[in-house]
């Protein structure tokens, strides 16, 4: 992954400013980590977030686009090890409490370790 990109997201997942969301990479106002990205990317490109999310490859709205992904040179669902599992990004935010859902702070940490 592009280092650059991955502190301007470890910062913004760690900012308090997005609010967690799942499912959905962005919807009233909540943001899956990856859309927390996209909303980078957008600001980045000075494109309307709506506009990236709802663009080729953006897999009903669950992983990264190709735009973002290309940008940010990342896969489109990262994969991180937690608890000695392998388990894609998207899994580790939109988790249960019981099954491994972590909060942005926890996914945060995981990508500056991992990707």
């Amino acid at each position: 992954m592009n280092e650059e990109i991955k502190k301007i997201w470890v910062k913004a997942l760690k900012s308090g400013k997005y609010k967690q969301g799942k499912g959905k990479l962005s919807h009233a106002g909540r943001y899956c980590c990856l859309g927390v990205l996209c909303s980078i990317y957008a600001r980045e490109k000075k494109i309307k977030l709506p506009n990236v999310i709802n663009s080729v490859g953006s897999c009903a709205n669950k992983v990264l686009p190709l735009d973002v992904e290309y940008w940010a040179s990342c896969a489109s669902d990262p994969s991180l090890i937690y608890n000695g599992l392998d388990f894609y990004i998207s899994s580790l935010n939109d988790g249960t409490k019981s099954r491994n859902s972590l909060n942005f702070n926890q996914i945060a940490d995981l990508i500056k370790q991992q990707l």
